[in-house]
């Protein structure tokens, strides 16, 4: 890809590259990282109240992070169970936590993490991850959001091509006469 983009387009080829590559990178590591930390966060939260098995369940919430509301199904079946044994307080402040865990937090962390290297915005991260599950399956949660925050940068590069490639030619026009 690298030569043929380079071969075709030039040096706005191996720019579009770059774009992609690093779009591609803050995609996938804005939801894998948001998914790891809310992993470890919701595991922190099981071993606070005492559940069994507080590590595997947060390794099954680290893939179902993967899934808009998909934590769901672990954390309000515990959150019953402590209410069922007696643990009301237990059980309320553990659903809060996991509201706001899997609500606003992964909401700000994810587009934190992916807005570090990539200019979309939140709204096309978060059509992306259901366009992308619609179509895909689970895998489209990360190739939806790879395929519209590539689309959107290219895009983004393009409507503002002409002056940028104005101002590269005058640089080296510039750089040759020095």
């Amino acid at each position: 890809i690298h030569h043929g983009l380079g071969r075709v387009i030039g040096a706005r080829g191996r720019h579009m590259e770059g774009i992609v590559g690093s779009t591609m990178r803050s995609v996938v590591y804005g939801v894998l990282g948001t998914n790891f930390i809310q992993a470890m966060l919701a595991t922190l939260g099981f071993v606070v109240v005492g559940v069994p098995g507080a590590v595997l369940l947060g390794l099954i919430c680290f893939f179902l992070t993967l899934i808009p509301f998909g934590c769901n199904l672990v954390w309000i079946p515990i959150a019953a169970w402590l209410a069922v044994n007696g643990e009301i307080g237990w059980a309320i402040g553990f659903a809060i936590y996991n509201v706001i865990l899997f609500g606003p937090f992964e909401t700000g962390m994810r587009a934190y993490i992916i807005d570090r290297n990539s200019q979309m915005p939140l709204i096309l991260l978060l059509m992306g991850m259901l366009g992308g599950l619609a179509v895909f399956g689970l895998l489209g949660l990360l190739i939806g959001p790879t395929l519209l925050a590539v689309g959107f940068a290219l895009l983004y590069e393009w409507s503002a091509g002409p002056e940028e490639e104005k101002a590269a030619s005058v640089s080296e026009l510039v750089g040759a006469r020095s």
